[in-house]
């Protein structure tokens, strides 16, 4: 690259060369960068080709939709592929995580967990989550209020074994320091904050997002542009996507709402899932079923692949 003081230029050969490079070497891993996290979430993983390096994905959603147990899904299944995760909770401490990851995996309602009225089977299927739960490699900070600390927390682990994947969950409770005029410059400082953080280390980022309500007042699905105090984030995402609780009335498809009726008898919910931003990927539109009992996201079947 041609030097001129502190501006690095690169010329179109090189470019072209880096990026051929590049493509050779995936291709000669079969068309897999071993780096490559995939989410277990089978439409996203068609769409975006799983998390690789430097890329800041942003799950908005409203409260109580499932953006934490969908973001955590993805944690898991990343440590299943053996990728070292940060989960970084600005809301639940390890312990309430934990609850959520042991009805997942043992199937024993999260409501029988968190009381204190465990059956005999539901102990021994508890019991025997603890071996494949107690393996994963995933770190967990509940500490943290400023970006900066986070900084801290995945160069830590970085330099000491290694760190592949981080999450936040959620952006509007972090802080930067020194205080910024306002929430909207702040939130912008942060959330750059976070991208820089994938492009140094060179590994993903997700970032969860609360959305304002305005999108359930007019009963329609969310857009990026309710990320509150959005500021620069829908730039800075190279993937956002949209988690919403669709209301009866907002299904157009008789289809969609024969599955969401089922869904309900078993007391699960239709989740509505929007890429709506994906910088080198599909956008689009899937949907998925929330199991609130066991805190996880499940396919539809394949007889209703919607």
């Amino acid at each position: 690259a041609m030097g001129t003081g502190a501006v690095n230029l690169i010329s179109q050969e090189e470019a072209v060369m880096m990026t051929f490079e590049k493509l050779d070497e995936n291709q000669k891993r079969d068309g897999e960068s071993k780096n490559r996290i995939m989410t277990g979430i089978s439409r996203l993983d068609k769409m975006t080709g799983g998390l690789s390096g430097s890329k800041l994905m942003i799950i908005g959603a409203r409260p109580s939709v499932g953006k934490s147990i969908f973001a955590m899904t993805i944690c898991m299944n990343a440590a299943k592929q053996g990728k070292k995760v940060l989960y970084i909770s600005l809301e639940m401490e390890p312990e309430e995580l934990m609850e959520r990851e042991f009805a997942a995996t043992s199937l024993v309602p999260l409501t029988e967990i968190t009381s204190d009225e465990v059956g005999l089977d539901s102990g021994q299927k508890l019991a025997a989550s603890v071996a494949e739960l107690g393996s994963k490699p995933i770190w967990y900070c509940t500490e943290i209020h400023f970006v900066e600390e986070v900084r801290k927390a995945a160069f830590n682990l970085y330099e000491n074994g290694g760190l592949d994947l981080i999450c936040v969950d959620y952006i509007q409770l972090l802080k930067t320091a020194p205080k910024r005029n306002s929430r909207q410059e702040e939130f912008a400082d942060i959330s750059r904050g976070l991208k820089w953080l994938a492009q140094e280390l060179k590994i993903p980022v997700i970032a969860l997002s609360q959305l304002n309500r305005a999108s359930q007042k007019e009963k329609r699905p969310p857009t990026m542009a309710e990320a509150r105090e959005s500021g620069a984030i829908d730039q800075d995402a190279n993937i956002f996507l949209l988690l919403h609780d669709p209301d009866t009335t907002e299904l157009k498809n008789e289809d969609l709402r024969r599955i969401s009726s089922n869904l309900e008898k078993r007391g699960m919910k239709l989740i509505y899932v929007n890429v709506d931003k994906n910088r080198q990927g599909k956008k689009g539109v899937f949907y998925i079923a929330f199991d609130g009992d066991h805190m996880r996201f499940l396919p539809l079947s394949k007889e209703n692949p919607l």
